[in-house]
């Protein structure tokens, strides 16, 4: 991944949470994210900006973003799970605050990465009566999908993800796949 130098605060060391969404796009278009992954991770930051503000407490300074270790990222990772959103939905939000972090990291505006050990759910911890109401052949597809022997381009398997899900949910079982 390529550096970026503008530390997202000021001489006051006041942190910017809109500086620093700023300079996470570059972050992600220097390293040639799609468009649509830009949109989704920059929408998931705001939305953890969000979280660590209303239900922490926690300032937009510096120090609050240095505040933000791994046990707040697993009571982030709790919040997700219990709001219902879909395994996809979650782990794209996990996989933002890793790529997030590790730009902290490489921009050395942060020297420890509180996602080292931050892992994706899976589909099982949706009710089991959801996942047992899957046709074989739809799950066939989604565990192929989310496979790293599927050659889909990413920016088609999110939509086909997206699409998949949509119909899911339509169908009241959840949405399972994970991006």
């Amino acid at each position: 991944m390529q550096i970026i130098h503008n530390h997202g605060y000021n001489e006051y060391n006041e942190y910017n949470f809109n500086l620093l969404i700023s300079e996470f796009k570059k972050f992600l278009q220097i390293n040639r994210k799609s468009r649509i992954t830009i949109k989704n991770y920059l929408s998931d930051l705001r939305f953890f900006f969000g979280w660590i503000n209303t239900v922490l407490g926690l300032q937009p300074k510096l120090e609050s973003l240095k505040a933000i270790d791994g046990a707040k990222i697993k009571e982030y990772k709790k919040y997700l799970l219990e709001s219902g959103l879909p395994s996809s939905s979650i782990n794209r939000r996990l996989s933002s605050l890793r790529t997030f972090f590790i730009s902290c990291i490489e921009n050395k505006i942060l020297t420890i990465n509180p996602c080292l050990n931050l892992t994706n759910v899976t589909s099982n911890h949706l009710p089991m009566q959801k996942q047992q109401n899957l046709n074989p052949f739809i799950q066939t597809g989604i565990e192929f999908l989310n496979s790293d022997l599927s050659d889909i381009p990413e920016e088609k398997r999110t939509s086909l993800q997206n699409d998949i899900n949509e119909f899911l949910a339509y169908l009241g079982t959840g949405g399972l796949v994970k991006p």
